[in-house]
């Protein structure tokens, strides 16, 4: 009876031992739990970050998009009542209006049209108000597009593959 008993506790001290050594394994080694779709959670924590990152550089882009069309929008209007009171006014401080923080804007105006081009410090898209007489009325135009044809010569509406866009009324 001894011998069983001692071979008993031997079998319960060496399992005992073995969930012992998985459960350290456990603690101390890297933590690789499988998800439901089989992949790691290592790797679904790391594309949280890349997805993470791509939201932000979104939200970013769309709060400078809403940055540029509201200048662009206080631009026309002002040019529209400088142009009622003589002329064109040839710098946004002029219609007092501040240039937007990390982005680059020209103002170029002439007798019967005004613009203003807008390059933010960020991103591939360019933006353009256009203020035009065309014979005894003012008309307004907005465009968006890629930054390289920024301050080039155009002679529709829009620069060549830039489009329009509407931008809607804002209380001021």
């Amino acid at each position: 009876m001894g011998d069983r008993s001692g071979g008993v506790a031997l079998s319960s001290a060496a399992a005992a031992l073995a969930l012992m050594l998985i459960g350290t394994s456990g603690l101390v080694g890297p933590r690789r739990v499988i998800g439901l779709d089989g992949s790691s959670t290592l790797a679904i924590a790391a594309d949280q970050t890349v997805l993470e990152s791509k939201l932000s550089e979104r939200e970013f882009s769309l709060d400078q998009q809403r940055e540029a069309e509201v200048l662009l929008q206080d631009f026309t209007r002002g040019q529209m009542t400088r142009h009622y009171w003589g002329a064109f006014a040839g710098s946004l401080v002029e219609l007092g209006l501040t240039p937007m923080e990390k982005a680059k804007t020209t103002v170029r105006s002439d007798d019967s049209s005004t613009r203003l081009w807008i390059e933010p410090g960020r991103g591939d898209t360019a933006y353009l108000a256009l203020v035009k007489r065309r014979e005894n009325r003012l008309s307004t135009r907005y465009c968006k597009g890629h930054r390289e044809q920024v301050l080039q010569p155009f002679t529709s509406d829009c620069p060549a593959s830039w489009i329009g866009i509407d931008i809607p009324e804002t209380k001021s």
